[in-house]
């Protein structure tokens, strides 16, 4: 974390007991309704003169802590000092996560309060909603993305602290500065979110602070209850303690299990999900921190890459089919009559997926000569699959006996039990008779009388009346 830069807006003298206060930038606000307390301070709504709302965030006062427990002198002061420093940062904006800083307000007792945007939602309020498993792998994913390409360590991450804009843009708020590093331990204990820091969280922020935050989000989301939403109680979020035990991470792949099967995931796919998002969790949130691997992530790319590995399992599907490849002596796609029609394609699947076993593929011959452009039934195809080393499935398909004409093949793929769509790839191809082929002949039309010169209407040769030749 650098050292934070003094900020460029200057502040007023006013107090925060009034039910107005004007900014910095000479704006006046009414106060609204309070919103929540964190770990240092408190959050509260707040209006414009024309109505628009924002959030104001002061540091905490000795009125906030029991009056039967220690002089809360010291802890107050270092309150102060966070806002400060969080005023100073937000001023600054560094990093693309952090949320806009609109003003400054100077408050009683040589505070600052923060005026803020007020974003569309929290995750605290999403994590009631109820997440999805697929949604709440989505989100770690997001954010654990969002550090690793600022090259920053948030240090504070929590649901609180992640704020969503109306557009689903994600901002981290209250990274953690100097002041908030020296007093994490007892805010966080006072504001009741230790569960959301590792058990070294009394050192310097690592990247394993955030994909521990992170981890445990995923695990807050598995252990809900998966009932309809609307019919259960706001869920309670279950932190889980340092290191996953047998039993319980048999536990969260059981809850993993349930959830995927009532949100309607790819059901050929769920065991592995619950495996791969187990072993992840038992990583993330192991109570030791070395050697890396097996122990945490030493990045958030690490995480991410796992994250993405997950996911990419709940909902597989086809990404791409190649075109299709004809061998080389299939000149102009034309094939000579006995010969297989042979072709091959290769098939991108999403990540996770390389076993022909989970991908289904049906094959098509329409006869372009027929009238109708009937099917031609196909009896015996033949193909063989490898994996090509970019990944892609390599399939080789032959369609054998297939006697002389114009033909289109196609041939689609999905992965199994996905309810997909199959992916289609087709080539038209030709198969040439051989020399003094003769197409076969069908049955012969009926003949047609002939009829005789002054005959009524219904007579016609071999009547058997009439002169004689």
């Amino acid at each position: 974390m650098p050292d934070l830069p003094t900020p460029a807006v200057q502040t007023k003298d006013r107090p925060v007991s009034s039910d107005r206060l004007t900014d910095s930038l000479q704006r006046t606000w009414t106060l609204g309704a309070p919103l929540g307390r964190g770990s240092w301070g408190r959050s509260r709504l707040i209006r414009d003169a024309d109505g628009r709302e924002a959030v104001l965030k002061v540091s905490l006062t000795e009125a906030d802590f029991p009056a039967d427990g220690p002089k809360p002198e010291p802890i107050v002061a270092a309150c102060r000092r966070c806002a400060e420093e969080q005023a100073r940062l937000l001023d600054d904006a560094p990093w693309p996560f952090l949320p806009r800083l609109e003003a400054t307000v100077a408050l009683d007792q040589g505070r600052t309060g923060l005026i803020i945007p007020r974003y569309g939602a929290t995750l605290v309020e999403r994590l009631q909603e109820g997440l999805t498993m697929e949604e709440a792998l989505q989100l770690a994913k997001a954010i654990s993305s969002l550090l690793n390409e600022s090259g920053q360590i948030h240090g504070n991450l929590k649901p609180s602290n992640v704020l969503f804009g109306e557009g689903g843009e994600i901002f981290l708020a209250d990274p953690a500065t100097p002041g908030l590093r020296a007093h994490r331990q007892r805010l966080s204990h006072m504001a009741g979110g230790d569960g959301w820091f590792p058990p070294e969280a009394r050192q310097r922020p690592a990247s394993s602070w955030d994909t521990w935050a992170l981890a445990q989000i995923l695990h807050a989301t598995a252990m809900a209850r998966a009932g309809r939403p609307g019919e259960d109680d706001v869920p309670t979020l279950r932190l889980a303690p340092p290191g996953l035990d047998k039993v319980s991470l048999a536990t969260v792949k059981d809850q993993v299990m349930a959830r995927l099967a009532q949100e309607g995931s790819n059901p050929r796919f769920r065991g592995r999900v619950a495996d791969r998002l187990g072993a992840l969790l038992s990583r993330a949130l192991s109570a030791e921190t070395e050697p890396s691997p097996p122990y945490r992530f030493a990045d958030c790319q690490g995480f991410t890459d796992r994250v993405s590995e997950v996911l990419a399992l709940v909902r597989p599907h086809i990404e791409d089919v190649g075109r299709i490849l004809l061998p080389s002596q299939a000149d102009d796609a034309t094939f000579r009559d006995g010969d297989t029609i042979a072709f091959s394609v290769t098939v991108s699947c999403t990540q996770g997926v390389n076993d022909h076993e989970d991908v289904v593929c049906g094959m098509q011959l329409v006869d372009l000569d027929a009238t109708d452009q009937s099917r031609v039934p196909i009896d015996d195809a033949q193909f063989a699959v490898v994996v090509h080393p970019s990944g892609r499935l390599r399939y080789k398909l032959g369609l054998p006996g297939i006697g002389p004409g114009r033909y289109k093949v196609k041939v689609a793929f999905a992965i199994k039990e996905s309810g997909d769509a199959p992916k289609v790839a087709s080539i038209d191809v030709e198969v040439r008779p051989p020399p003094g082929y003769v197409p076969p002949q069908g049955d012969p039309p009926p003949p047609t009388p002939l009829p005789f010169p002054g005959a009524g209407a219904g007579a016609g040769a071999g009547a058997g009346d009439g002169d004689g030749a």
